[in-house]
């Protein structure tokens, strides 16, 4: 395994101010491999998917309500934070998106040992 934060792989001087050492003189362990996975954290669009649907899932009602409406305003992410963290839930919603992103790990495994293509319909996968 080798973690290489994509802020540092996507600016060389940040990598050497930090690192001590050029990144394009580091030799990078993945790139000797004959496979690998690459994890990224998600995109904003998926983060905000992720917030969609744990608000989706919310058995109360009125803070379901809270939720969609401040995904539709402005700031939704430090808003959604804001809810969450004052309603008690912020327990859940660690879990609830630890499990997404474990799904999401689970699926770039699976689809790169099945060879799937890039088009594929992730809900045909049998987890």
């Amino acid at each position: 395994m080798e973690d290489a934060p994509k802020s540092l792989m996507d600016d060389p001087l940040e990598f050497e101010m930090t690192t001590g050492f050029a990144l394009e003189t580091e030799e990078l362990k993945h790139e000797s491999w004959d496979e690998c996975y690459v994890f990224e954290p998600p995109e904003s669009d998926e983060s905000f998917q992720i917030m969609e649907a744990f608000a989706e899932n919310m058995e109360d009602k009125i803070l379901q309500e809270q939720l969609f409406y401040v995904l539709s305003s402005k700031k939704p992410f430090a808003n959604f934070k804001d809810v969450i963290h004052s309603s008690g839930q912020s327990d859940n919603w660690f879990h609830f998106k630890m499990n997404w992103l474990e799904d999401h790990v689970k699926q770039i495994i699976y689809n790169g040992i099945h060879k799937m293509p890039e088009n594929f319909d992730d809900n045909e996968i049998p987890f």
